[in-house]
């Protein structure tokens, strides 16, 4: 998937829970939790309160680099998690097929 898809994905999930939920929070974060997982949700969440921030005045360029650093860790790992533990979850599918078929019949 190209990043601009996925950009188009998450404003269509957005979209989504707007319109389909009360406008409360709690209502908003259950839906963005259903469609985004946890740790979707906790990814967007940790943006959030980054993008808010205001670097603090005695804070040079290579601090808040770092910062950012740190953040976009952050924000992939729960997602390459979820990314790798699907990629696992067929691998182990396709192996207890191929175990299957060589099993010898009962007798």
């Amino acid at each position: 998937m190209k990043p601009t898809e996925m950009k188009d994905d998450l404003l269509a999930i957005i979209r989504e829970v707007a319109m389909t939920t009360g406008g409360s929070s709690a209502e908003i974060k259950a839906a963005l939790e259903a469609k985004l997982g946890v740790g979707g949700l906790q990814a967007l969440e940790l943006l959030s309160s980054y993008a808010q921030g205001e670097m603090d005045d005695d804070e040079t360029a290579s601090e808040a680099e770092m910062q950012a650093v740190a953040l976009s860790r952050q924000l992939v790992r729960p997602l390459l998690e979820k990314r790798m533990q699907h990629q696992i979850d067929k691998v182990d599918k396709a192996t207890a097929k191929k175990k299957q078929r060589r099993a010898p019949a009962a007798k």
